[in-house]
Order: structure tokens, then sequence, then C-alpha cells
């Protein structure tokens, strides 16, 4: 018989802050207060309050949001926005192509653009206007109703495939909690997508030498 313990979607991500890349200990205040993670994927929301480093176990309940990811607020609301043009250069566009697109334009800086049959599709300022929409869905039904708008929390953390999007507006509304991660040493060049999967790589390193083990 194996003690199996499943931790919320997230929590990875922690370990990407408390781990060198090696998979050694880094020493850090930074989860010394009550703090919140907030990972946004594709298909799940997830928002885990850690005290003093420890998940509270007291908030699963509200931890995960199912349904309530990307694919449902940003990917989909586009791609019916796309077959209203009624352009059959368009219509075969698929969410996978949209959201490789929206991934694209996140990580150059550049427009969010869709090519079909030699003719491009600017979705610019609607990937803006849906992102705007998302993260105050996200400060209205999660943040303000399950953590009274950030109150007693020291700062935050936004990973996930959606962070940049929603990342502009919740900095805004939420002045001096976002934690700005992206000066930190251990995290260089580091994506906020590509957070969880670190800290999980990490992770394993750790426990290999805790168990005598090298990677």
């Amino acid at each position: 018989m194996f003690d199996v313990d499943i931790q919320p979607e997230g929590l990875a991500a922690v370990a990407a802050f408390t781990l060198s890349s090696s998979g050694k200990k880094i020493k850090s205040s930074l989860f010394d207060d009550n703090v919140v993670v907030l990972d946004s994927g594709t298909y799940t929301f997830d928002a885990l309050l850690l005290r003093e480093g420890r998940f509270d176990s007291s908030s699963l309940a509200s931890a995960t949001w199912d349904g309530e990811g990307l694919y449902r607020h940003i990917i989909i609301p586009m791609s019916n926005k796309i077959k209203e043009l009624g352009d059959d250069d368009f219509r075969k566009i698929s969410p996978d192509m949209i959201d490789k697109a929206i991934y694209t334009s996140c990580y150059t800086g550049g427009k969010c653009v869709i090519k079909s049959a030699g003719k491009e599709l600017v979705l610019t300022d609607l990937l803006q206007s849906l992102s705007k929409k998302y993260a105050a869905f996200i400060s209205n039904n999660v943040i303000d109703n399950n953590y009274n708008g950030f109150s007693g929390i020291e700062s935050v953390i936004v990973v996930g495939g959606g962070a940049h999007l929603i990342t502009p507006y919740l900095r805004k509304w939420y002045p001096g909690k976002i934690l700005e991660y992206a000066s930190l040493k251990n995290l260089k060049d580091v994506r906020p997508s590509e957070l969880n999967a670190i800290g999980g790589q990490r992770l394993s390193r750790y426990f290999a030498f805790a168990n005598g083990h090298s990677t």
C-alpha cells in the first residue's frame, strides 16, 4: 500500500521559487507570509493559499475552478468572433491555431495574428478585450469572494498560460500585491507558462538528492 498525496495544480510552481535548477534549496523569505498562487490554465483556474510556505488545505474547496480557463474565456469567444466574419478562408481555424497565435503574441510582444489562405486576421484588440473581461471575472469571483481582495496577503504569484494576459490588469487593480518575479536570478528566462513544469523538474532533482541519487 502506498500513501498518495494529491495536491492542486499550481503548487509545483512554488518549487521553482524555492529550489535551484539543480534541485538545491534557496534561502528566500518570499513564503514567510501569506501568499496566493493563481494558476491560469487552458481548462481550469486554480487559486492556492500558502501560509508560511505550506498549502492551506482549508482553502481546498475553492482552489480549483473547473472549466474556467483560457479555453472558455478567451479561445472559444475568439473562435466565435472569427466565425461571425463569414469568411470561408477562416472557417476552418481551430482552437489550437488560436491558442498558438495567443501564445506567440504573448512571448514576442507582437500582434495576435491568424493566417489562412494567404490572408491575415489581426486579433490583438479582441484578445486585449477578452483578457480584461477574464481578469475581471477572476477578480470578482475568485479574488474578492474568496480572498477578500487580497487583504492579509503579502504577495500574489500568477503562473500558467494565461498569466501574461491577466497580470497587467490584476497589477493595476491590486497594486503592490502581484509579484514581479522575472528579475529573480533562479527564474531567469523562465516563462509563467513554464513554472509548473520547471518546478516539477526541480522537485524531482531535490528528491533524487534526498534519496542519495543524482540526475
